[in-house]
Order: C-alpha cells, then structure tokens, then sequence
C-alpha cells in the first residue's frame, strides 16, 4: 500500500494579554495536556503596546484577552485591542459569568468568551482552534476571491483587444496565461490535418520572453496523453513524470525542459478536439486549484473563438478572391456571359 501523503497542521500562534502570571501558568498547563490534539505557541505580554509590536514582528492567529488586562480593561479594553490589531480574532477570558456575558462579548466583536472557573483543557483548545480555522477560511476565501476578480479582469481585457492575426492572438493568450499564473511556459498546439500530431502554433517562455513554434508531438508515441486530451476537460499533473496522464512524456519532452507540473486544456471547436493549451511549471511540484482550472479553459475557449474567426475570415478572403476573379473574366470577355440554371 501506498503511504498517504499526511499535511502537518499549521502551528497555532497565541498571544496571550494578562498581567496574572498564575493566569498564564493555567492557560499553558491546560495547552499543554492537549498538545497531540493542536501543536502551538503561547507568548504572554503585559501590555497592549507588547502586543502590538509582537503581532507586527511576528504575526499570531490567535489574541486570548483578560478582561481584567491593565491598559486595554474590561470592554472598553476589547475595543481597544481589535482596533490596534484588526482582523485577529479575539477570545476574552473572564474571572466569572458575572464579569460578561457571550453575547455582549460578541458584540465587541469577540469570537468567544472563556469563563476561567468553568474552563478546561478541551473547551480552551477547542475555542482556540475554532478561531484559528476561521480565520483561515476567512482568510483563504478572500485570497480565491481576489484571485477570481483577477483572472476575470484579465479575460476581460483579452477579449477587448483586436488582433490583426491568429499569431497575434495566440502570443497574447500565452503571455497572460504565463504572466496571470506564474508559469514558465505556456503554449498552444493544434492538430494537424491527419489528427495525429500536435504542431506547438506558440510557445511563450517567460524567464526568457521568447515566442517559439513548430515543435510536433506524435499521438502514437504519447497515447494516453492523447486519450486524456480526448476523455478529460482538463488534465492536471503536480508530478507529471509521475502522473499516469503524462509520463509518457518524462524523457522526450519533461525532463530537458526542466518541466514539473503541468496543466493542458483541450482546445475544442465544434465539440471535435482540435489542440490543446498546456502550462508547464518547472521548480517544484505545484497543484492546479480549480479557479486556475477555469481560466485556463477559459484561455482556451478564447483559442478555439480565434480558429474559428480565422477560417472564417480565410473563407470570406476565398469567396471574396472568387468574385474578383469572375469580375475580371467577364470584363476581358468583352462578352455577354449567360448562366443557365440546370434546375430550371
């Protein structure tokens, strides 16, 4: 059996605010009975200022408040604190029920309220730890929201621009992709006329800002690479000598690039596959989050859009070279030219 791959949890950093040294000798004794359960730090400070600096030289996840601290007292004190240290989430300690209540904690924007002669080691790492993860979520949904209004940004401002060729077009696609997710490499293949080898039509290297193309890769050398392109809406590979998708191309292609990880899109037209975009990151292993999944696609809707734009134009230069053509055989005809319908 294959050994799972285990995430170590963050380490929870607490700043705890009281001026009782048996206060802190308790909140560390009960920490640590329950240290298996949550790995974590505790710095003590006796001073609002002390906490401050020590947040600014050292962020913390995790403010537990004595309402009976010297300089930031009672609710007043709460107020005080979250205005110096916004966006950290507070947990107030109190002597008794009689000092607060939850609700009016809460209203002072506390995340909890630990009454000190009820409290044991469990509720204390549970409240400690419920904070923590809040913040984090909070904090992770902000991150993938920006990320979003960035990657919608950027695909709006693609779609503005006018680009006089299919070269033209397919170099701006790659450059964003490489630039908005931080990829080495970025490129564009299409199929050829046969549907068995992929023709690199752009390659964008950015440490170099270099544009390449005509690179061919074969469908009988690589067929489950080809199958994946075929069956799959994306194909993502964080170890893609590894990945059963991909490593078919670890030794031709993979390894003296230099490349990692990859995500390829399949670039559809007509719902027929017709080539595909691929992200190639070289360093180390990375994963491919499903928003960066979406504008990756999203990029190669754009292509498969531009194809289509190109062979339109391609047919209307025809038709258009069609006319010119008739129009200059009946002008050195010098003759009535009569066209008879077969149908008629």
């Amino acid at each position: 059996m294959e050994n799972a791959k285990i995430e170590k949890a963050p380490v929870c950093r607490i700043v705890l605010l009281t001026e009782d040294a048996s206060d802190v000798r308790l909140i560390v004794s009960m920490m640590e009975t329950v240290r298996s359960a949550m790995d974590f730090t505790i710095t003590p400070v006796a001073r609002l200022q002390e906490a401050t600096d020590l947040i600014a030289r050292e962020p913390q996840d995790v403010a537990l408040l004595d309402l009976r601290f010297g300089d930031a007292r009672g609710l007043e004190g709460i107020d005080r604190f979250r205005r110096a240290a916004p966006g950290l989430p507070v947990l107030v300690l109190a002597e008794s029920a009689r000092d607060c209540t939850p609700a009016l904690a809460a209203q002072h924007g506390a995340q909890d309220l630990l009454v000190k002669d009820r409290m044991d080691p469990y509720l204390l790492v549970r409240a400690v730890r419920y904070a923590a993860e809040r913040r984090r979520f909070r904090e992770a949904l902000r991150s993938r929201l920006d990320k979003f209004v960035h990657f919608q940004s950027v695909l709006l401002d693609l779609s503005r621009q006018d680009a006089p060729d299919l070269d033209t077009s397919f170099r701006r696609f790659c450059e964003a992709a490489a630039t908005t997710l931080d990829v080495e490499r970025v490129s564009i293949w299409l199929l050829d006329e046969t549907h068995s080898t992929l023709v690199s039509a752009c390659v964008y290297t950015r440490s170099r800002h270099a544009f390449e193309k005509g690179a061919r890769i074969q469908a009988k050398e690589y067929p489950r690479y080809f199958a994946a392109l075929a069956e799959t809406r994306v194909v993502t590979a964080s170890r893609a000598d590894q990945d059963p998708q991909t490593k078919e191309l670890a030794e031709a292609y993979l390894k003296p690039l230099g490349i990692v990880s990859m995500m390829d899109v399949p670039i559809r037209l007509h719902g027929r596959l017709v080539g595909v975009l691929c992200h190639e990151h070289t360093g180390t292993p990375r994963e491919w989050p499903l928003e960066e999944q979406d504008f990756g696609s999203s990029i190669a809707d754009m292509a498969a859009l531009s194809l289509e734009a190109g062979d339109r134009r391609r047919a209307q230069e025809e038709l258009r070279e069609e006319r010119n053509f008739s129009a200059a055989v009946l002008e050195s005809t010098g003759m009535m030219v009569v066209v008879l319908d077969p149908g008629a």
